[in-house]
């Protein structure tokens, strides 16, 4: 899954978590997929952070 994918389906989750239509067992369950989801995308936005850094830390300075 890509990270837009997962930023897409966090933002569906949280949207889930706030309608006031989902019971207590389903919104437990909906926050623990949710914290496993955030996780991801924050380890693939970090990893795509240190990418950068190594670019960046490459191009001579004038």
């Amino acid at each position: 899954m890509t990270l837009q994918d997962q930023i897409k389906q966090l933002e569906e989750k949280v949207t889930q978590l706030e309608s006031t239509d989902i019971g207590i067992d389903d919104a437990i369950s909906q926050y623990g997929e949710t914290v496993k989801l955030a996780k991801s995308v924050l380890t693939k936005l970090d990893s795509a952070s240190q990418k950068i850094q190594t670019i960046q830390d490459g191009i001579p300075t004038p």
